[in-house]
């Protein structure tokens, strides 16, 4: 990004001087002989890493549900757990899930960032509350839980704006 910050407003003398960028799977060619605008360019760079980010972040995400998903279905025993901490560790992993793929579509939206932030940051306090008590009996993190829902309901808020 700073190589293309660098070259905004510059002027290349000849196609020779044409250079390539690579940012994530995108290759750009610059040629300002044709009197680009390279602050677009720079600006859809920022935001193609961004997006490629989150969308990374929802891969990851993902697979952690299932992850979880698959402790939740073998590794409880009836007689280990009762059966509220097995439905809260399935409320949390349906809501993994769900916002993993509300991830995907964070990354085509207008501010990737903001949503996949919001939405990560929630996902990690709502589900990881709920988590944490359904695995351990400590209620002592379900505090955090309703600042996560209010941090999922502002990721998909940004989502939509």
């Amino acid at each position: 990004m700073s190589k293309c910050l660098a070259t905004i407003g510059k002027k290349r003398k000849s196609l020779k001087d044409t250079r390539k960028h690579v940012v994530g799977w995108a290759v750009f060619t610059q040629a300002t002989r044709t009197g680009h605008d390279w602050s677009k360019t720079c600006s859809l760079i920022g935001n193609m890493t961004a997006t490629l980010a989150v969308q990374r972040l929802a891969g990851v995400s993902g697979a952690l549900a299932v992850a979880a998903g698959a402790y939740g279905a073998h590794g409880f025993r009836r007689s280990d757990r009762d059966d509220y901490l097995k439905e809260l560790f399935e409320t949390a992993n349906k809501y993994h899930f769900l916002h993993s793929l509300a991830l995907l579509g964070a990354a085509r939206c207008r501010k990737p960032a903001l949503a996949g932030g919001l939405l990560t940051a929630g996902m990690g306090l709502f589900c990881g509350a709920l988590y944490h008590q359904a695995i351990t009996g400590d209620p002592s993190l379900s505090k955090l839980a309703p600042y996560g829902g209010t941090m999922l309901i502002a990721g998909w808020a940004a989502i939509a704006i």
